[in-house]
Order: C-alpha cells, then sequence, then structure tokens
C-alpha cells in the first residue's frame, strides 16, 4: 500500500516540494541565526575594541596636552615678579581655562604656598606635594604625576606638577595642579558609551581614578575609593581581553589599553548578559521562523504538487492517443503559462507530424532529383572534347608516354565517377579523384599552377557525399588562376572542428567581386554562360543542404585583390555513417 501510494506522481511531488522547502527554510534559519548572532558578537566585541581605542586615544592626548599647558604657564615670568595677590589672580585665569582642574597653586621649598585654593595652609603640610616637590627638584624628570589620594583641599584627585624655572639663588618652587576626577571623562562616557559598556581608569597601582564607575566604591570610614564587583584576580592578568564573571555571576567582557606612558590602565566592561538575552530571543524567534516555514512548505507543496499535475494529467491520454497512430487529438487548454504553450505546442506537434510525413517524401524525391542532375553536369561535353584534343595533339608528335598517362587518368576518372553507384565515398577516394583530375589538367595547362594538400589524418576516412570538391578545384583553375595569367597555387584543406567536418578550397587567384560573391549560393543561375561556374557552386550548395539541413553547405570568402576561399562544412561522422 505504502508502494502504490508514493508511486502516485502527485505524492512524489508534494514529498519532494515538502522535503525541500522545508529544508530551505530550516537551512536558512539556522545559517541566519547563526550569521547574525556571530555578526552581532563580532560587533559587539568590534565596538568595544574601538571605543577602547578611541578613550585610550582621548586620555592620552588630554594628558599631553596639560602637561604642556603647565609646562607653558610654568616658564611665564609673571610667576616670579608679581605681588602674590597678583600671581594668585594669575593662577586663577589660568585655572578658568580647564574644567577639570580644581586648584592651581605654586610651591617652594620654603613650604610658601600660592594659589587658587581657599585652604592653603592645609596644603603647605601635605606629605604628598612635599614629596612631589622634591621628586622634582631632586631627579631629572621633568613632570610628576601621583597617585590617585585624598586632598586636603581638592578631595579626591590626581596632583599634576612639574618645574618652575627660577633664576639662580632663588628658591627651587614648582606649579602643581589637582585634577577633578570626575569630570575628566563624565562627558566623554555620557556621549559616546551606552548603558552595557562602564569606564573604569585605574593608575599605574591600581587604584581607581575615574569613581563614576559601578564598579568602584568609595569606603567612609576608610576615606578611599577602591574595586567592586569584579574578581580579585582579573586584573592581575597581563593580557588586553578577557572573560569574567562579577559577583552576581553576570559575563563580563573586559578590555584593557595601558599604552600610555604613564602607566593609567583605560578598562571597557562590556555585560555580556545582554548580548545572551538578545541571542536567546534570536533563537527564539528562528524557532518560530522555522515553525511558520514548515507550515507553509506544507501548504505551498500541496498546492504547487496540485497545479503541477493537472495539465499533465490532461496530457498523459492525449499522448497515448498519438502514439496509437492518431494524429487528429487536441488537448483543450486555456492557461497561459508553460504548460499552455506545452499544450500549444503539442497541439501543432500533432499537425506537423503529418506534414512532416510528407514532407520526408518529397525531400527524398527532391535529394535523388538533385543527385542526378549534379551527375548530369559532372562532365561537361567540352572537357571531353577539350582533353581528347589534348591526347590527339600529344599522339601526333609521338609523346606516347604522356598520351597513356592522360587516358589512364581520364579512365579512372570516369570510372569513379560513372561506375561508383554510391551516394558517399571516404574522403581519401574523393581526394584520389581530385588528384587524377589535376593531372589531367597538368597536361592541359603546363605550369600554370600547383596543387597541394593539407590534410588532417583523422578526417580521410570520413564519408563525403561524391564528387564535392572536383568541381571546386575546377572552378579554382578556370575561373581563378587561368585568367590571373600567371602561376597559381591551389591548396585543399580538411580538418575537424568539434562536430564538424571543414574542407577548404583556396586559390590566389583573380578573386570573386563582391557583388557577384553574394549571388552565388543563394539563387539558381540562368543563362549559358553562369552555367558551369555558378550551376556548379549553387548544385553543391544545394546538394548539401538536402543531405545535412539548413545550417551546412559552402561558404565562400574573396577579396577584389585576389584569392578565394570556398568551405565545404558538414557533419563529422566516423565510418560509413552519413546523413539520413
Amino acid at each position: 500500500m505504502i508502494r502504490g501510494l508514493f508511486g502516485s506522481l502527485s505524492v512524489k511531488l508534494f514529498t519532494f516540494c515538502f522535503i525541500s522547502i522545508s529544508l530551505l527554510v530550516l537551512l536558512l534559519v539556522a545559517a541566519s541565526q547563526h550569521y547574525v548572532s556571530g555578526q552581532f558578537a563580532s560587533q559587539q566585541t568590534s565596538y568595544v575594541a574601538h571605543a577602547l581605542k578611541r578613550t585610550d586615544y582621548f586620555l592620552n592626548q588630554f594628558m599631553k596636552n596639560l602637561q604642556k599647558d603647565l609646562q607653558f604657564i610654568a616658564r611665564d615670568r609673571r610667576l616670579a615678579g608679581l605681588e602674590p595677590d597678583e600671581t594668585v589672580q594669575l593662577l586663577e585665569q589660568y585655572r578658568l581655562q580647564w574644567k577639570d582642574i580644581k586648584n592651581l597653586y605654586v610651591f617652594n621649598s620654603d613650604g610658601h604656598v600660592l594659589g587658587t585654593s581657599g585652604a592653603l595652609w592645609e596644603i603647605a603640610s601635605s606629605e604628598n606635594i612635599r614629596s612631589v616637590h622634591l621628586g622634582l627638584t631632586a631627579g631629572d624628570s621633568p613632570v610628576v604625576w601621583t597617585e590617585p589620594y585624598f586632598s586636603p583641599v581638592s578631595d579626591y584627585t590626581v596632583t599634576v606638577a612639574v618645574k618652575i624655572p627660577m633664576a639662580e639663588g632663588e628658591s627651587p618652587a614648582i606649579l602643581a595642579a589637582d585634577l577633578d576626577l570626575e569630570s575628566i571623562l563624565a562627558a566623554y562616557e555620557d556621549e559616546y558609551l551606552g548603558s552595557k559598556e562602564s569606564l573604569l581608569l585605574l593608575s599605574r597601582a591600581n587604584r581607581p581614578i575615574s569613581v563614576r564607575s559601578p564598579y568602584v566604591k568609595y569606603d567612609v570610614f576608610a576615606k578611599s575609593y577602591s574595586l567592586s564587583g569584579l574578581p580579585a584576580d582579573s586584573l592581575q592578568h597581563n593580557v588586553n581581553a578577557w572573560q569574567a564573571e562579577d559577583e552576581q555571576g553576570n559575563p563580563l567582557h573586559i578590555s584593557r589599553a595601558s599604552s600610555n606612558i604613564w602607566g593609567w590602565q583605560v578598562i571597557l566592561i562590556l555585560n555580556d548578559s545582554f548580548l545572551a538575552k538578545s541571542l536567546a530571543f534570536m533563537k527564539a524567534f528562528s524557532i518560530l521562523i522555522g515553525l511558520a516555514g514548515l507550515v507553509l512548505s506544507i501548504v505551498v507543496s500541496y498546492y504547487l504538487a496540485r497545479y503541477m499535475i493537472k495539465p499533465l494529467k490532461q496530457l498523459i491520454p492525449q499522448m497515448k492517443k498519438v502514439s496509437a497512430g492518431d494524429f487528429q487529438t487536441q488537448i483543450d487548454s486555456r492557461r497561459n503559462d508553460e504548460f499552455g504553450i506545452l499544450a500549444v505546442a503539442f497541439n501543432r506537434m500533432v499537425v506537423k507530424i503529418s506534414q512532416l510525413m510528407d514532407s520526408v517524401v518529397q525531400a527524398e524525391i527532391k535529394k535523388k532529383m538533385y543527385e542526378l542532375k549534379v551527375l548530369q553536369t559532372q562532365i561537361q561535353p567540352h572537357f571531353l572534347y577539350n582533353t581528347l584534343n589534348s591526347i590527339s595533339y600529344l599522339a601526333k608528335r609521338g609523346r606516347t608516354q604522356e598520351v597513356d598517362t592522360m587516358i589512364t587518368n581520364l579512365s579512372s576518372l570516369l570510372h569513379f565517377h560513372l561506375d561508383k553507384v554510391e551516394e558517399f565515398v571516404p574522403f581519401d577516394e574523393e581526394l584520389e579523384g581530385v588528384k587524377r583530375y589535376a593531372s589531367i589538367m597538368e597536361f592541359r595547362y603546363p605550369g600554370q599552377f600547383i596543387l597541394d594538400f593539407e590534410i588532417d589524418e583523422m578526417v580521410r576516412h570520413v564519408p563525403i557525399p561524391k564528387f564535392t570538391l572536383q568541381p571546386l578545384v575546377e572552378n579554382a583553375i578556370f575561373h581563378g588562376i587561368l585568367p590571373k595569367g600567371d602561376l597559381g597555387s591551389i591548396v585543399v584543406t580538411g580538418e575537424r572542428d568539434g562536430e564538424r567536418l571543414v574542407l577548404r578550397v583556396s586559390d590566389d587567384g583573380i578573386g570573386i567581386p563582391d557583388n557577384r560573391r553574394s549571388l552565388l549560393l543563394q539563387t539558381k543561375p540562368d543563362g549559358a554562360n553562369a552555367g558551369y561556374y555558378h550551376l556548379g557552386l549553387f548544385s553543391i550548395h544545394e546538394r548539401l543542404r538536402l543531405y545535412y539541413g539548413e545550417g551546412y553547405g559552402l561558404r565562400i570568402h574573396s577579396v577584389d585583390s585576389g584569392g578565394t576561399t570556398v568551405e565545404i562544412i558538414i557533419p563529422y561522422k566516423e565510418g560509413t555513417q552519413h546523413a539520413a
């Protein structure tokens, strides 16, 4: 029962369409889900890397510019020549130009401080400032950056200090700036980073510099900031990107850049839980699409099978009638698609078959008539007359050897053309007839032409219609070489070109004018003058088309300046096969 069920073409077509469409839908859904997920994850990672690179570049530029600006201010001679109030006013003017600086002040080795803060006495007693002053005045470094610390006047900050060039005898002094750590990257984070990313800026000693990060907490009792929510050893690895989990178990993608000369680390943390949720949603959505695709494939397969089978059920009975010999049957189809075209073509085919059956009979009769006509025009009286006159001329002069040769060649030529009744002969035998004909012509016109052959060995045994080449060689002699009045050459070539046999007869004679050449194969000649030349080419061309079809026959190539090539194009057939 199952075999009988699946023996039906409609069931096979439905099953094939259903499986094909279902597999296609499922493969597309799976491939799309895999590709989109991969692209999504890749873009997220690429985005983090790009954001990290951009942030690191921004930070480097900020720190370099700040150093240059502080060194520029330090070289301002007014810092040493003004009164204290004027110096403070000058520092305040400079400070207002940078929103990222909380305080700007000058500190010398005597502990004297001038600056923008109202609590300068607390700066004077700060061990951090004294160590910075000592590091600058005693060392070779032009700039000192401190670790993050709680300043008595600037709260949680990083101090940047540069030397102030002093005259000899003056007490060494430094220019220091306390940074506003909250504002350094605040505007940048708000504009370029989303809610999924967290920016963390650490010093060389892994102390938090950016305090807005959710991974930084403030200890009120210790009055210090520390890292929170990250694995304790996650920052100890000497890598630039790694995976970790926060204290809640959320997956994190951490990227780090520490290429600046100050040892500051720019860390960008991406919470992968957002990515996991997005991928889970995409997976569920893909499953729904796959299920919808399966349902759709059932519907499409059913209607497609029904649509395809219905016209076939109409066609099959009519084809059985035709196979039984009923050529009056017709299909009634009103469809405008390919099946409608098939029905119309079937109806036309039935009519054509009847017509072709009559045409084949007529074509066979016509072919035989052409063969007889060609045979009648093969040997014209003037050829025999001139040949016999030449034999008589040689005999009177006692040139018996040449007379014998001419008679032998003429006898062989007549035997080849008149005694052989086969329609097709091997190409080699046709060449032998051409050679004997050329030998006779050499006696009639000594020193007038040279005949050469360039034949591919693989085509020598291919059957061709008898008496195809000799008329072309004869035309080359009488209408190409002899009118030239000088020694000429004729070359006969034969080769295989794919499924075709291409034979060529080429001469370097006077050529054929364009207006005449275009008519040689198109119209049947009239008049006695056109008889042998025009009629010979036209008859050969029509004979070949009759045997092989419209795509075969002769092709003539010639130029007025001299030279003509006649191509014979017929199908390549091995052995004794030829056109039916």
